[in-house]
């Protein structure tokens, strides 16, 4: 039978307790879900666990989309995708007896009273500023919500980051002045109106 007090037994079961110990630490980063982490071994058996130095994400689909702190995140949406849904939502809006275009009236109406009280341009429309705010009012109020790039900041990132048609990915924290640009640039506008407004709600909703 082996000597169990030997140099080498011993050494071996620190090592194992190591190694039991960076489990457990792994498993708990992993089940908090806000960081990832990794394990080396070195020449000596010392156990090192190493983690990013910045927050990760983790989350999925809807839940990624939108959070409580738009600011949590970097992530990216496809713009080709973010064209077929505004194409898709303007085509609908163009028929007036389809169940999208019943959903666009019915946006319509419920933002009616926030259009009424917010500030318009000389054209009667919004600039991208007050129809991000009023788009985020609109999310909040409705689903509690909070929606990446309609924060202040969201049309900043635009005009240091231009979506050429060859880029194939967009920073989330431009999506919406994104879309805001497309859809008036398709409807050769110079402002969202009432109506336009609510193509642009359904239009993140479509992408959520």
């Amino acid at each position: 039978l082996q000597e169990t007090s030997s140099p080498t037994y011993a050494r071996t079961m620190a090592t194992t307790s190591a190694m039991r110990a960076s489990f457990i630490a792994i498993m708990a980063l992993i089940a908090s879900g806000d960081e990832m982490a990794f394990v080396d071994v070195s020449a000596t058996d010392t156990i090192n666990i190493r983690s990013l130095d910045i927050p990760v994400n983790s989350k999925r689909g809807i839940a990624n989309l939108f959070t409580e702190d738009p600011m949590a995140a970097h992530d990216w949406a496809i713009q080709s995708s973010i064209l077929k849904s505004l194409r898709a939502e303007l085509a609908a809006a163009a028929i007036p007896t389809s169940a999208a275009a019943g959903r666009i009236k019915r946006i319509e109406d419920e933002l009616r009273p926030l259009w009424s009280v917010m500030p318009k341009n000389k054209l009667g429309g919004m600039t991208n500023n007050t129809m991000r705010y009023t788009v985020h009012k609109y999310f909040a109020q409705k689903y509690g919500w909070s929606i990446k790039g309609l924060e202040p900041a969201g049309a900043a990132f635009l005009h240091v980051m231009p979506v050429t048609p060859d880029v194939r990915q967009v920073t989330k924290y431009i999506t919406p002045t994104y879309i805001h640009k497309v859809l008036l640039d398709i409807t050769g506008s110079e402002d969202l109106d009432l109506h336009r407004l609510p193509i642009f709600i359904s239009t993140i909703q479509h992408l959520i």
